[in-house]
């Protein structure tokens, strides 16, 4: 068999299964405009826990875009013993300062490094004639621009891209000094001027310290996502999807996504480790598509 032969059997052979997939992986959710049923969380792990409890009524009262927990919540309800932690939307500037480091980060543990790699590719292109700005499109990212920033803000009003306005004790040792900005991918610490991530508070809270210590480790090996943080009677927590991430030990590691997001975990830092102390089902869960907030709605409308 040569290999065009090869090829077409493997095409003859995969496009059935594609569309069985294609035909079974979003339920009866075929129409575009038809919304999924609004999230229904159980609890799992965590039984006469104050905390699990109390989350438990906020989880099944929160509105999430499209009644999808991935996308993003529209509210954060304020029931009894919860912190109002006073998000506001950062301003354009704000977004541009700190979006490509907060992906940079999420993909190679390092903030910096999507902007150097641009400023790499766009720099040979001036020198050679080319028209700058593929490095950004290599990565799948769109231009780091103020126009753009613009239009997603305006597309992403319902899930904002915000910063607390209270500084949260995150490790709970009673010092209230990590400042955290929020979008559709998460919660990130970063510094008083709104800079830079705090990386290793980054990685001492949110991680997973086994795969943290993985040398082959590529990107931010986060215990949940997307990560929201909360205060619930003077202590700090964060949630996230935990079941769907799956780190392989072998070759350049990646997280990937492969099963719906059906358990969530709500974590505790204290005393130097994190805990995972609360655990939900989410019992009407359907399949998703990933999003990347501002970049995918904004490759959407293009």
């Amino acid at each position: 068999m040569n290999m065009i032969d090869f090829l077409g059997f493997r095409v003859r052979w995969l496009l059935p299964l594609i569309v069985l997939v294609l035909l079974t992986s979003n339920k009866s959710y075929a129409k575009q405009d038809e919304l999924p049923p609004k999230p229904i969380f159980k609890l799992i792990k965590g039984q006469g826990t104050e905390v699990c409890e109390a989350y438990l009524q906020r989880l099944n009262i929160t509105e999430f875009l499209d009644n999808n927990p991935v996308k993003g919540r529209m509210t954060e309800p304020m029931l009894k013993g919860f912190t109002d932690l006073k998000p506001v939307p950062l301003n354009a500037e704000q977004i541009q300062r700190l979006y490509n480091k907060t992906n940079s980060f999420e993909r190679f543990q390092d903030q910096y490094l999507i902007e150097k790699y641009y400023k790499k590719v766009d720099g040979y292109q001036r020198k050679h004639g080319l028209s700058p700005g593929s490095g950004y499109m290599a990565m799948g990212l769109s231009p780091n621009t103020l126009d753009i920033i613009y239009n997603s803000i305006i597309a992403n009003q319902k899930t904002p891209f915000v910063r607390y306005q209270i500084q949260l004790d995150l490790d709970n040792d009673g010092i209230a000094g990590d400042v955290v900005i929020k979008n559709n991918r998460g919660a990130y610490i970063v510094d008083q001027q709104l800079q830079e991530i705090d990386e290793d508070r980054m990685k001492r809270i949110f991680a997973d310290q086994e795969a943290l210590a993985w040398p082959t480790m590529v990107q931010f090996p986060t215990l949940g996502f997307p990560i929201t943080v909360f205060g619930y009677n003077n202590q700090y927590y964060f949630d996230g999807f935990f079941n769907n991430l799956d780190f392989e030990r072998y070759g350049p590691v990646q997280i990937h996504y492969r099963h719906a997001p059906y358990l969530l975990g709500v974590f505790i830092h204290a005393q130097q480790q994190t805990h995972r102390v609360c655990e939900y089902e989410w019992v009407n869960g359907f399949y998703v598509q990933w999003v990347n907030d501002f970049e995918a709605i904004y490759w959407k409308q293009k």
